[in-house]
């Protein structure tokens, strides 16, 4: 491997999200064309196993998750290890993943005297501080890597950056090889053999909306009395939408199934997907349900129009408009032949869009052009 350019990642955090799906997906498929390295500032999780079991070291700095009065110094203090980190691994380019870990690149590459920075965004990064940041750090790399076309046009606008200094590389997926065994996965997630099913994939944050989605299950309670509801992860507002559950009755219709692994691979039992989400840049799950065919209801929020053509390949709502994904989802249920045009449509476009070989390809062709001085 002596003679492969060097290509190391950092990244805030990699437990479970898109990015960090993304990142390992990028291993897995580059580890035979570069030397790869990745770096974690906050905790190693369930992608960064999945990053070592591909073959790449992964090296975590401890940081955790909480903020407080001495989270400041433990950073200062893990810049240090991973600038002398740099030194030793030397890599061709250095590429952040995610704000904290951006910060990181920008400034250690710098006094590491790395030859390329990129620094990779995948959500609306908001707030003063963060804006002003992005405007004073910038010229620390030499490109910004973003996943949709507004979240380009939101760099451009709100941190200043140039155009031509972003470039967008949209997320891909794998697709399912084989047919799964639906009955199986019924009874993993608690489901009866038969019934109707709409489903959810998310972190329960409240970005993820889906306190959104329980309340737009209500107001199709009566119309479907033996439809379900399965919400398939975790996170911290999970006692608040079980809360909200209870209010509504409909603890014996909503199926909390925490968080799964490959949660992609239950999507086939959902009559329809609903995603809620309140931000949404390029939603890797939303992508997933449209290679699995799924009629799709989903907020007309950030990248998500850039994937789903409303009414032809999915429904998309206003943001928090629950009576709107209430109908949404009701003429789904409804109308079964509706249904099988918009999850074969849907298919058809993550197929043609969205592969993962073409994402692959084009890292590739980044890093190589990038390693060789071309950027």
């Amino acid at each position: 491997m002596a003679d492969l350019k060097k290509i190391a990642f950092i990244i805030t955090d990699c437990d479970f999200g898109g990015a960090e799906q993304m990142l390992f997906e990028i291993c897995s498929g580059l580890k035979n064309d570069f030397q790869l390295q990745v770096w974690v500032l906050k905790r190693k999780g369930y992608f960064a196993r999945k990053i070592e079991e591909a073959g790449v070291p992964v090296k975590c700095y401890d940081l955790g998750t909480q903020m407080g009065p001495g989270y400041f110094l433990k950073f200062l203090l893990a810049l240090l290890k991973f600038r002398a980190d740099l030194k030793i691994f030397q890599p061709d380019v250095l590429q952040g993943i995610l704000f904290q870990a951006n910060l990181a690149a920008k400034i250690t590459g710098k006094f590491a005297g790395t030859p390329v920075v990129f620094c990779s965004l995948h959500t609306f990064e908001t707030g003063v501080l963060k804006i002003w940041i992005e405007k004073l750090t910038h010229g620390l790399a030499q490109k910004y890597l973003v996943v949709s076309d507004v979240l380009k046009k939101y760099l451009a606008e709100y941190f200043s950056l140039p155009e031509q200094k972003i470039m967008v590389i949209k997320n891909g997926i794998r697709l399912a090889a084989a047919k799964p065994d639906e009955k199986s996965l019924r009874t993993e997630l608690g489901l009866p053999p038969s019934g109707a099913v709409i489903g959810a994939i998310g972190r329960l944050h409240r970005e993820k909306g889906m306190d959104v989605l329980i309340r737009s299950f209500s107001h199709l309670a009566g119309e479907f009395p033996d439809f379900k509801l399965v919400i398939i992860g975790d996170g911290q507002e999970k006692e608040n939408l079980r809360e909200l559950v209870s209010r509504n009755n409909l603890s014996e219709r909503v199926i909390f199934a925490g968080f799964l692994p490959e949660p992609e691979k239950y999507l086939p039992p959902f009559e329809a997907f609903v995603l809620p989400s309140r931000i949404e840049a390029m939603p890797i799950v939303l992508m997933q349900a449209m290679a699995a065919g799924k009629a799709i209801v989903a907020s007309n929020v950030g990248g998500v129009c850039e994937l789903i053509d409303d009414s032809q390949t999915g429904f998309l709502v206003p943001v928090e408009d629950e009576l709107l994904m209430a109908r949404a989802i009701s003429r789904i249920l409804r109308d079964p032949a509706l249904s099988k045009r918009l999850g074969a449509a849907a298919r058809e476009k993550a197929e043609r869009r969205f592969s993962r070989a073409e994402m692959i390809d084009s890292y590739r062709r980044l890093y190589q052009s990038a390693a060789e001085g071309k950027i």
